[in-house]
């Protein structure tokens, strides 16, 4: 909460994402294609049909509204953003 740690915190934030700005031009876009890629497809894709299975089926909730479809639908979800992962994955190795 002081001068000089505050300071500190702003080097370690900024500092390191400079170093690789200067040092490789395509470092940094790199690490945000991977970081958006991924983190889109995991917080769109995995993790709702994730929450659902447990609320629904693991902690028995049970809300007003519930779309069709039940444990299928939610597997075909999975699936389909696993198939996004996988191709994000397979292309960045390519």
């Amino acid at each position: 909460k002081t001068i000089s740690g505050k300071l500190i915190v702003t080097c370690l934030t900024f500092f390191p994402p400079l170093c690789f700005c200067i040092t490789g031009h395509n470092v940094f876009i790199l690490a945000l294609n991977y970081g958006g890629a991924f983190g889109v497809a995991l917080l769109l894709g995995v993790f709702p049909p994730l929450m659902v299975w447990r609320g629904r089926y693991i902690k028995n909730f049970q809300g007003k509204y519930q779309v069709k479809g039940g444990k299928l639908s939610l597997i075909f979800v999975l699936f389909v953003s696993s198939l996004v992962v996988l191709n994000t994955i397979f292309e960045q190795l390519i």
